[in-house]
């Protein structure tokens, strides 16, 4: 039997509204990481707001993101996105001493919004990261070298009349929470990975792990400042010539934590989906339960692009995208 998904007229008003809000720019500083040394390690932090239950759903790395600001590496200037904050410190690449300083984050945010705020403390091998860039890796490949040590989180308040604030790495994770995940093979030019939210106070989302080529078996990190409660998800996106995520397959499972998640398998490939009116999505005969596919699209060859992105045959990336999650079952 044939499944519809209708786009809501409802979340298109609330994008244009969001759209259309006064977007904020609030500086601060980052404190707490351990005493800077040479030991080819990147020490850097990401601060960023709490997810709502929908950003969850429409999980976008980008969306992380703030618009890019220059840094110097060294000689060299280099764009990064303007919520990264990475303290002096100075690494050696060959036998060159370079030395990397974002010493000012730029968190954005609308106006008239509250926001939690997580900081997340990353480390990364510095030598490995400077040769990725240079051979152009995707993103994806970037995050492979990524691992969360700490965090920090300032409870929910409005920023509209903030000039600027520091927040603080002053806190641990632990890994306690285990998963089997068995799948296929990622293909070449794909990657999957496993993220973890957690549930705060006023039910948004943290990420507390990020699993890059993760085992058929391991353990994720978890926060203790918030509840027991978890939506985690398995992805694997492509990457199509450019090296930017073009499409992904995934699947959000939730769990308290009192069980291992036990996920099974993961579809290659989407078939029997058809578009109607270039706005009604129709599945004939596909239900792998709990699985859901991206949906991305933009105003041109709405329909042609939807049907690309769902076979992960997609030939260029658009500049502009709006991406939905949707569920066959």
């Amino acid at each position: 039997m044939s499944q519809k998904f209708n786009f809501s007229w409802s979340f298109l008003l609330l994008g244009s509204v969001l759209a259309q809000a006064e977007i904020i720019r609030v500086p601060g500083k980052v404190g707490g990481f351990p005493q800077a040394r040479r030991d080819d390690i990147v020490d850097a932090a990401l601060v960023i707001p709490s997810l709502r239950p929908m950003d969850v759903l429409q999980f976008q790395f980008d969306k992380l993101l703030s618009p890019n600001e220059a840094m110097n590496a060294g000689p060299l200037q280099m764009e990064v996105p303007g919520n990264f904050y990475i303290p002096r410190q100075t690494e050696t690449w060959g036998f060159l001493p370079i030395t990397l300083a974002k010493e000012t984050f730029t968190f954005t945010t609308p106006r008239e919004m509250t926001q939690e705020v997580s900081t997340l403390y990353a480390q990364a091998p510095f030598s490995t990261l400077i040769d990725l860039m240079q051979d152009h890796a995707p993103f994806t490949e970037l995050l492979n070298h990524i691992t969360l040590k700490g965090y920090g989180f300032e409870a929910d308040r409005s920023y509209a009349n903030v000039q600027s604030f520091n927040t603080q790495i002053n806190r641990t994770f632990t890994k306690d929470l285990n998963y089997r995940w068995s799948r296929s093979q990622a293909p070449v030019g794909s990657g999957d990975m496993i993220v973890n939210f957690q549930r705060t106070a006023t039910n948004r989302w943290v990420v507390s792990d990020l699993v890059t080529r993760p085992a058929a078996s391991g353990t994720m990190a978890t926060a203790s400042d918030f509840a027991r409660d978890f939506k985690t998800l398995f992805l694997r996106t492509f990457n199509i010539q450019d090296g930017d995520i073009s499409a992904a397959l995934g699947q959000i499972r939730a769990t308290t934590g009192t069980e291992p998640y036990d996920v099974e398998a993961l579809p290659e490939q989407l078939s029997g989906v058809s578009i109607q009116n270039g706005t009604t999505l129709v599945w004939n005969e596909l239900c792998q339960a709990g699985w859901m596919a991206v949906v991305r699209s933009t105003d041109e060859s709405q329909e042609k692009l939807l049907e690309e992105v769902l076979q992960f045959k997609t030939k260029a990336q658009p500049k502009t995208m709006t991406q939905t999650w949707v569920d066959p079952c």
